[in-house]
């Protein structure tokens, strides 16, 4: 019974090692800050920024993270389908929502209290769509920092909402806040946990 204890301890270790690099952190700042920097060009085709923060998760993880830590299967067959499609789930959910906002702001048939609000508090509704996913996250994988993210993401817009400061200006704030929290963690990790080789080498 201890053993199996210790084993659970370990592996529970290893697998919050795994988020310590602040990838995460990093992907969702720079998906953000991108989406600000799309905003204040205000050309449809810079969108594309919005991804490169999404699109370099995997890479980063596979450059940085595995060749330090190595590749571990955290899950069973089972459970690892049932986070393919809490994933999906949260994914669609989210766009679903952004898209759903997008028709209530040119809808003519809401009330006009309700229209007044969402047009004045939009942004808020809109960067709530990345913080419950990273609340969700966080409950699901115990990695309790993504709250602060999520908590930061609210607050950051609420205050640039509040102090009238231009959209494009506090949605780039926000990301470039994630951004560095995840750069600062992702060298801590690299201190930390040097590569493989680095560290074969050193024993020499």
């Amino acid at each position: 019974m201890s053993q199996t204890v210790d084993f659970e301890q370990l592996k529970r270790k290893l697998y919050l090692s795994y988020h310590r690099d602040g990838i995460l952190d990093l992907a969702v700042g720079l998906t953000i800050l991108g989406f600000g920097i799309s905003m204040a060009m205000d050309v449809g085709a810079t969108i594309v920024f919005s991804w490169i923060g999404l699109f370099l998760y995997a890479p980063l993880k596979s450059a940085i993270t595995i060749p330090r830590l190595g590749f571990v299967q955290f899950e069973s067959e089972s459970k690892r389908k049932t986070n393919l499609i809490y994933r999906l789930v949260l994914g669609l959910g989210t766009f679903a929502l952004f898209f759903g906002l997008v028709i209530f702001l040119w809808a003519d048939n809401l009330p006009p209290d309700f229209t007044t609000w969402l047009r004045q508090y939009h942004m808020l509704v809109l960067g709530a769509l990345p913080a419950i996913a990273l609340a969700v996250t966080a409950w699901r994988t115990g990695v309790y920092r993504l709250l602060v993210d999520a908590l930061l993401i609210v607050v950051i817009i609420l205050a640039g909402i509040q102090l009238q400061i231009a959209e494009p200006t506090y949605v780039m704030v926000a990301g470039g806040v994630l951004s560095l929290i995840g750069l600062g963690l992702l060298l801590s990790f690299m201190r930390r946990y040097p590569a493989q080789k680095e560290a074969d080498n050193d024993l020499r």
